[in-house]
């Protein structure tokens, strides 16, 4: 089932905060780890392999990380708390000598949490790859940083490499200095029930080497199946976001129903990204999610929540400008897909205009029982208005689809008006689609709708996008 989803910004910059003089030269005698720092490895090799399917190589002179496994432990032998990385690098058409390596955890401030010592990696030949762990102790994190040191014909180079979840290789950061990107780090609320207002805390970080223009985020207020409950616009820095800023946001949404999570994502002028921090949902269906630009690089992840394993996964990501009209549109195979399965993929940017939103969808080669059988009780939601589809049935028309629309958000909805597309093109290379007018629906509230999609004989999935008399098209 195709999912569509509103984003989220794209900024870029490349301010590191200073940290200490690093070190030219690796630890002499390095200690040898114990024994049962060697028990992650038959994991790591697993996320690798993974990971390889969509690792974008270097081509230039800097290395790039293409693999990460990371875990930890309460106590090592010295009976105190650890995280271990375990990393896959790989050098681009220049061959590395007297390479070293330090890891430094990092507050919500962007201060330095934990550093490590640098650790000897020894050389790395051109376009070659080498796997290498690296243990530091300290509390627990939400960012860190990878530096790297390394002598290149002579001259010594140093890059700066930034991570910001648990399961995606650091990025280096100097690829963001000719844009802005936005991350948002250690998100906080506060309900009163009472008065039904959201006190959202959040710290706001460019790492870009330019400000974002026309920033607009948004809180999605979620309840207990991930589903949006209400929504907040709220724009920071008064919708310029300086390069380099770390700044904590503080904002007071009135009127929200009882939710028990929140997610916040960013759009704007720029070409630029914001990642929305929350994970995929438990969903039957195939998922799309942390849809970004990273340089000059789109990237994504995707989950196969179907319950079958799929073949032939293709990920269809538009990107669209700010009037929502479509400007790049991806087609990205992904192959074969298991059960459960979770992949990053990715494409190239070059030559795309700014972006400020996106809608995706998914078709399969061999699509699961889920989705060629009558399909029930499937929802989608698209910023607080919810279709749940009741049936499905093919004749010589198309796909006839019967469904309920609710409204899920705080107010009344004036003049809706809803479309329905088929996520693939029929025959002819034309997409298929139905506009319905609803009109007035009322918070609550929920109306019974029918439509055929002319040609379609098969339920692959579905998009929907909507409008009212107040609000602009929602995807």
């Amino acid at each position: 089932m195709s999912h569509i989803c509103l984003v989220i910004c794209f900024f870029c910059c490349a301010v590191m905060m200073p940290l200490a003089a690093a070190q030219t030269a690796p630890d002499p005698k390095p200690s040898k780890d114990p024994a049962w720092t060697q028990a992650g490895k038959a994991d790591a090799k697993q996320a690798f392999a993974r990971q390889a399917a969509t690792a974008v190589k270097p081509t230039g002179d800097t290395p790039g990380f293409v693999g990460l496994y990371l875990w930890g432990g309460r106590a090592d032998e010295n009976y105190l708390p650890f995280h271990m990385w375990e990393l896959r690098l790989r050098a681009g058409k220049a061959a590395l000598s007297n390479l070293r390596c330090r890891i430094t955890t990092l507050t919500q401030t962007r201060q330095i949490q934990k550093q490590g010592s640098w650790k000897n990696l020894g050389n790395l030949a051109a376009n070659g790859a080498l796997d290498f762990d690296y243990r530091l102790g300290g509390p627990i994190f939400n960012v860190y940083q990878v530096e790297l040191l390394w002598q290149n014909d002579k001259a010594e180079s140093k890059e700066t490499y930034l991570a910001w979840d648990r399961f995606t290789p650091p990025v280096v950061v100097s690829q963001f200095a000719n844009s802005s990107y936005l991350l948002v780090i250690n998100q906080n609320f506060d309900y009163d029930a009472a008065k039904r207002t959201a006190a959202v805390s959040y710290v706001l970080w460019n790492i870009g080497g330019q400000a974002g223009h026309d920033v607009l985020q948004t809180i999605h207020f979620k309840d207990k199946m991930d589903k949006d409950v209400a929504t907040f616009d709220f724009a920071p820095e008064k919708g310029v976001v300086p390069a380099g800023l770390v700044k904590e946001q503080r904002i007071t949404a009135p009127k929200i129903p009882a939710f028990v999570n929140i997610s916040i994502t960013s759009r704007l002028s720029d070409h630029t990204t914001s990642l929305d921090p929350g994970t995929f949902t438990s969903a039957k269906d195939v998922e799309i999610a942390k849809v970004r630009a990273e340089g000059k690089m789109l990237k994504a992840r995707v989950r196969n929540g179907t319950g079958s394993d799929l073949i032939g996964v293709v990920v269809t990501i538009a990107l669209q400008d700010k009037n929502s009209t479509v400007i790049k549109s991806f087609d990205l195979s992904v192959g074969a897909l298991t059960k459960g399965e979770e992949r990053d993929i990715s494409a190239e940017l070059t030559g795309v205009p700014p972006w400020s939103g996106y809608e995706v969808g998914w078709k399969s080669s061999d699509t699961p029982a889920l989705t060629t059988s009558p399909v029930i009780n499937q929802s989608l939601t698209v910023e607080g208005v919810e279709f749940t589809i009741s049936s499905t049935k093919a004749d010589k028309k198309g796909l006839n689809i019967i469904g309920t629309v609710s409204n899920r958000r705080d107010a009344d909805i004036e003049g809706l008006a809803i479309t329905f597309a088929a996520p693939d093109l029929d025959v002819s290379g034309k997409k298929v689609f139905v506009e319905l007018t609803v009109g007035r629906l009322a918070q609550d509230a929920d109306t019974e709708l029918s439509f055929i999609l002319i040609g379609v004989k098969t339920f692959t999935g579905l998009v929907m996008s909507w409008k009212s008399v107040t609000d602009q098209t929602k995807k």
